[in-house]
């Protein structure tokens, strides 16, 4: 029999976009560049063709996920032996003369609180339903996402050897 996913996710969006976050780090179901888009990731529907975007924490790492108060922002609280950290995730809004502008973008950001914590980033993204090849490509300041029906970006202060590789980071500086 088939394992029925969990369905105690975080969601953040903005309107224009929309991320379910699951209680492990990771966003399990994400359209662009609409909410009523093709898929870039959806382990929530299929475990193994999915595909998600999530972090891998030691093994002995407690994980609490809720709302920074009176926002849509998802903090994801990690304590482990090594250290622990934050993880901030959000879709934002940016108010713009009397309206507002809703970026087509999910923000993910880590930030240290105590010790030498470490994570490992998994990327795996699935477009168009998982029904598109994707190739990931290593650019300047992140990863670059073809062969889907649009381009995706990854941006990030990480090495993208790190991002590619599923190598263990060190966090000792905000990452994104």
């Amino acid at each position: 029999m088939t394992e029925i996913p969990s369905l105690d996710h975080g969601v953040i969006g903005n309107g224009q976009v929309i991320a379910l976050v699951s209680p492990t780090t990771h966003i399990d179901w994400l359209c662009l560049p609409r909410f009523d888009s093709p898929s870039i990731f959806a382990r929530l529907l299929d475990t193994d063709c999915g595909g998600s975007f999530g972090f891998d924490v030691p093994d002995d790492a407690r994980l609490e996920m809720g709302y920074v108060r009176n926002t849509n922002v998802l903090r994801t609280r990690v304590t482990s032996a090594d250290g622990d950290f934050d993880i901030f995730d959000y879709a934002p809004r940016i108010p713009s003369g009397l309206g507002v502008e809703a970026p087509i973008e999910i923000h993910r950001v880590l930030f240290p609180r105590r010790g030498n914590p470490r994570f490992r980033v998994r990327f795996d993204p699935r477009p168009d339903y998982a029904r598109a090849t994707p190739e990931v490509v290593e650019v300047a300041r992140g990863l670059d996402v073809r062969g889907g029906p649009l381009p995706i970006f990854l941006r990030s202060n990480t090495p993208a050897p790190f991002l590619t590789n599923n190598l263990w980071i060190r966090l000792d500086t905000p990452q994104y």
